[in-house]
């Protein structure tokens, strides 16, 4: 008989220690959750950076491809040919404003090109990371969310 007293003594105990720590838990859950969300704030505000970034960027390298493609060409085509065109300063890319301006070196618009190209891969992996990261903080929170109400249910009969 003093076995199963003290064994039933026991498991009133333990309870009653597992409920004293319920509140404290339940607070240090509330603070991950906290913690969580605030994280996944930070990461949309740096999605959202990271993608304005990224279509500045791609804007920037269809522009700059047009004015090129409009500006060398027909000026390349004209001195080839010795004759002097006349064009409209208004679509003209800032280094062919004049007949006179020198035709930018293949190599550098070439450089200019793959760096803009590589900046926007940059931002794309970024993008993919942070894509990832804000998946695993949902998880996070989803799991988080359960433990705090199955937590304020065992608290609350």
């Amino acid at each position: 008989m003093k076995p199963i007293l003290l064994f039933a003594l026991l498991i009133a105990s333990a309870s009653a220690i597992a409920d004293s720590n319920a509140p404290d838990k339940l607070t240090q859950l509330k603070k991950e959750l906290d913690g969580v969300q605030q994280e996944q704030v930070t990461v949309r505000e740096k999605s959202e950076a990271i993608r304005e970034q990224r279509l500045k960027e791609a804007r920037e390298e269809q522009q700059q491809s047009y004015q090129n493609k409009m500006n060398m060409e027909p000026r390349q085509k004209a001195e080839r040919d010795g004759a002097l065109v006349f064009t409209n300063p208004a679509t003209q890319a800032p280094y062919a404003m004049s007949p006179d301006a020198p035709i930018p070196d293949y190599e550098a618009v070439m450089q200019a090109q793959q760096e803009r190209e590589e900046h926007i891969l940059q931002y794309t992996n970024e993008l993919h990371n942070l894509s990832a990261r804000s998946l695993e903080l949902q998880e996070q929170r989803k799991v988080l969310l359960k433990r705090i109400k199955d937590l304020e249910q065992r608290s609350n009969p």
